[in-house]
């Protein structure tokens, strides 16, 4: 059988080896031999149902030997090459059992001049010819090491010149040095701290704070004098909480509280534009187990209108507040 080089030839051979098996009435015959020449066992089938000895090339492998089925198939010719049927070997459990390659088995035939043959093999002694590219490069002649000129030694017998009195050259003037700042022993007096902001005390009958028709109230947060940070929220704790009391006073209209949620002070005031008739803030601090909260009212022009001062327990801040609260409106209405 010649050699069939393309997928569906092969594909073709596949489905009608299938097929024959399937219809033959008796068993087939499997032989392993060399027939390509290219020094690697040829397994193909044989079966007497099939015209003239018809063989089919299934694989190959890398195992020898012939398996023989039920019975002893004729001899084989395909291809220009003869094969003779070798003797059965002895029947196993499963029925058939694998054997060595018949002494009457001819060694493989010369390819036909239909079938390519294998290229030889290189010796593995003979090394492949280096491609230009992998050619060794020649190595590299180091450079002579360069070594420093030594230096110039002077003579202790070498003249030396001394200066002329009638020489022109000034010698060069010595550079002044400045005079070192004079050093105390006394410590630098630390600068004073600014004194805090504190309105003056209320006058006995106070003036009347409403402009005429206005009845504005700017709220600021209050002065934290404590000496821990405990108490540090109650800067706008104090203010957030007593806006809502001020907002019962149906008689005053309180300005936006996003306005004056800072620490009083007169210059940012004066600077702010702010249209208020009435300045409240206030300052809290510690006085043991208690905390005090003092409450101004003032005018535009900073004057102290009224000051209030409330006294509670420092663990209970919340009732404390509420304390200021109804101080504050009682003050705002008697005004």
């Amino acid at each position: 059988m010649e050699r069939e080089g393309s997928s569906t030839k092969v594909t073709r051979l596949a489905a009608a080896l299938v097929m024959w098996v399937a219809a033959a009435p008796v068993s087939a015959e499997l032989f392993v031999a060399d027939f390509n020449g290219d020094g690697k066992p040829d397994v193909l089938m044989s079966s007497p149902s099939a015209p003239d000895g018809f063989v089919v090339l299934l694989n190959q492998g890398e195992w020898g030997g012939k398996i023989q089925f039920q019975k002893v198939m004729p001899d084989v010719k395909t291809a220009g090459m003869s094969m003779e049927r070798a003797a059965p070997a002895p029947a196993s459990p499963s029925g058939w059992a694998p054997t060595a390659p018949a002494a009457s088995w001819p060694a493989a035939t010369t390819p036909s001049a239909s079938w390519p043959a294998a290229p030889a093999a290189t010796p593995p002694s003979a090394a492949p010819a280096p491609l230009p590219w992998q050619t060794p490069a020649a190595p590299a002649t180091p450079k002579p090491a360069i070594t420093p000129p030594p230096a110039p030694s002077i003579s202790s017998s070498a003249p030396r010149l001394k200066p002329l009195g009638g020489s022109t050259s000034a010698p060069a003037p010595a550079r002044a040095t400045p005079a070192a700042a004079p050093r105390s022993d006394k410590p630098m007096a630390a600068e004073p701290a600014k004194p805090d902001w504190k309105p003056a005390a209320p006058e006995a009958q106070p003036a009347k704070s409403w402009s005429a028709g206005g009845r504005k109230v700017a709220l600021f947060n209050y002065k934290d004098k404590t000496a821990g940070a405990q108490f540090a929220w109650l800067e706008r704790g104090i203010a957030n909480i007593l806006k809502f009391d001020i907002i019962e006073v149906k008689s005053v209209q309180m300005l936006d509280r996003d306005r004056t949620d800072v620490t009083f002070d007169p210059a940012w005031f004066k600077d702010s534009g702010l249209a208020a008739d009435l300045i409240i803030t206030g300052e809290f601090q510690e006085a043991g187990e208690r905390l005090i909260v003092t409450t101004w009212f003032l005018s535009p022009s900073m004057s102290a209108l009224r000051e209030f001062k409330v006294e509670g327990d420092r663990a209970d801040i919340f009732s404390l507040i509420e304390k200021v609260g109804s101080q504050l409106k009682q003050e705002l209405s008697s005004l």
